[in-house]
């Protein structure tokens, strides 16, 4: 249960993360939607998300004669782990700072290949797409948002004139630079397994 929780708090801080700079980011974002549409695409998906966590946080108000059930215990103590996280300040800065640190850093990653490739698009162009495009890899539709970023990273930068070939490489080389980062931890991991797996006369 715990490390259940811990997964989707993980997942739901990360989203919310995304989405609070979007928002931020809405004053700049709305002359550069070609369709109102999207826009209220958009707002649609940033109210689902904020009204989902609401939801979710309130989930363990439910009556006791209930609670004695496996599953609606997990789904409870979801609730209260997720308002331990997200309602105290000190707790959500803590949860909130590494996603925002790393978007930030994403964006960055993608300037400086953008500008190696000669791609043309101003800051502002970077610091739009890239978390749009991170929203849109969130839909569960393919594998790692493999296909969707593309796709997101080609409507985007369209609108700031990049090509699509260039779009469509910045983001294959965004993914394997995650890929490669990543990779070090794996490759630990399994390490650890492997040894934890080990009989203790062959440990020592």
């Amino acid at each position: 249960g715990t490390a259940l929780s811990s997964v989707l708090i993980d997942r739901a801080v990360g989203l919310l993360s995304l989405c609070l700079v979007l928002t931020a980011l809405l004053p700049a974002l709305v002359p550069w939607l070609p369709h109102r549409a999207l826009l209220g695409s958009l707002l649609l998906v940033l109210g689902a998300v904020y009204g989902g966590l609401g939801v979710a946080m309130v989930l363990d108000r439910v009556p006791e004669r209930l609670r004695r059930r496996r599953p609606v215990q997990l789904v409870a103590a979801l609730a209260t782990d997720l308002r331990r996280t997200l309602l105290r300040p000190g707790a959500a800065l803590r949860a909130l700072a590494p996603n925002l640190a790393g978007l930030a850093l994403q964006t960055a990653l993608v300037a400086v290949v953008g500008r190696a490739l000669g791609s043309g698009a101003p800051a502002l162009g970077y610091i739009l797409v890239v978390p749009l495009a991170t929203l849109a890899m969130q839909i569960p539709l393919s594998i790692g948002g493999w296909g969707l970023r593309e796709g997101g990273f080609v409507m985007g930068f369209a609108l700031f004139g990049v090509a699509a070939p260039q779009a469509v490489a910045m983001s294959v080389l965004l993914g394997l630079s995650n890929a490669l980062v990543t990779l070090p931890g794996g490759v630990i991991w399994l390490m650890l397994r492997e040894r934890r797996a080990l009989p203790v006369d062959s440990a020592a």
